[in-house]
């Protein structure tokens, strides 16, 4: 899954913000075409000089060739982020989305493998977590638990096991 950033501030105060909701839809939906390409230049293309026709992107988008292109003529009459307007059409056809590189978050680097002090901690929480367990089933349900002084819970006790001594953080059975 692909992700792309929008900046409320442009959709609710931004030149977006005096467009109707079908134009504000349709930038949206226009980014999210530009987000799946090959190239994820901005361009929507099929591939490098092979345009996408408005009747496909209107299809994609479920709207009308006509409310496209109203659509297409706001965006290269606007001014984007970087001065420039939203929207440049080519001479191929290809339609440009000039910000592009703003909606782009950077990659992230692939995660490091925990130290062994993480690795201690992960461990010391899950410990808790199961005394923090073992504590709550043994006040709730005292005569189906058997609990370990590591915290782990197992079947049910005897018949005869009926007293239960608390120690610090942990509970023995008598």
């Amino acid at each position: 899954m692909d992700w792309f950033k929008v900046y409320s501030d442009g959709i609710l105060r931004g030149s977006l913000a005096t467009s109707d909701s079908d134009t504000q839809l349709l930038w949206l939906k226009l980014l999210a075409m530009a987000n799946e390409t090959r190239q994820r230049d901005g361009c929507l293309q099929f591939a490098p000089g092979l345009p996408m026709t408005r009747e496909y992107i209107a299809s994609v988008c479920h709207t009308t060739v006509d409310k496209l292109n109203k659509a297409l003529e706001i965006y290269q009459h606007e001014i984007g982020v970087n001065n420039e307007p939203r929207v440049i059409i080519k001479e191929d056809g290809t339609i440009s989305l000039t910000n592009w590189r703003v909606h782009q978050s950077p990659k992230t680097p692939a995660r490091k493998p925990p130290t062994e002090k993480a690795k201690d901690a992960m461990f010391h929480r899950e410990v808790i977590m199961k005394q923090d367990k073992a504590r709550e089933t043994l006040h709730k349900d005292l005569g189906d638990t058997i609990v370990t002084k590591d915290g782990e819970l197992y079947g049910h006790l005897p018949d005869n096991t009926h007293e239960v001594k608390e120690t610090s953080f942990e509970y023995d059975i008598i």
